[in-house]
């Protein structure tokens, strides 16, 4: 089995090298390939002789979705290898928000739920959470048929709320 040499930095500013034979190297959001960055960090704050009982290992997306994430090892009991870590989980960043750029202003304008809703959908599908991402997005699509069917016809808002969309 492979090793891969990581350099790790703690909180303190203390730097030591470790070994991982396992590494991610497909997106657990889009299936792509991942790039590891050249360094790691952990949380100890030791400055003389720290010790880096946990590791975190960020890895980027090189496909469509462009997320880190974000790689957990742990120190190796009793390894015949200095600092070798072995694989605990696998995280994956998410943006707070999802841009929406293609979104216009006048549809921004004129649906500020449906905006909302469709930036929360496009979240959904960072996480790769189809399902939810489906209904937000028919949800979304509701409120902008709704309030456009408004603008065009104003005194009919309470029949236009009330009604289904099919």
């Amino acid at each position: 089995m492979q090793t891969m040499q990581i350099t790790i930095y703690n909180l303190s500013g203390a730097m030591e090298h470790g070994y991982v034979s396992v590494k991610p190297d497909i997106c657990s959001v889009c299936g792509d390939i991942l790039t590891p960055y050249p360094i790691a960090f952990s949380n100890s704050v030791e400055k003389i002789e720290p010790s880096f009982e946990n590791v975190y290992h960020p890895y980027q997306c090189t496909g469509k979705c462009g997320l880190v994430n974000l790689a957990v090892y742990k120190l190796k009991p009793k390894s015949r290898i200095k600092m070798h870590y072995d694989l605990v989980d696998l995280f994956v960043a998410v943006p707070k928000e999802v841009p929406a750029n293609e979104v216009s202003p006048e549809i921004q304008k004129l649906s500020p739920n449906f905006f909302s809703i469709y930036k929360q959908a496009l979240a959904t599908e960072a996480l790769n959470l189809t399902q939810m991402t489906g209904l937000g997005l028919r949800k979304a699509l509701e409120f902008l048929v709704k309030d456009y069917a408004i603008s065009k016809y104003p005194n009919d808002e309470e029949i236009i709320k009330k009604k289904y969309l099919v």
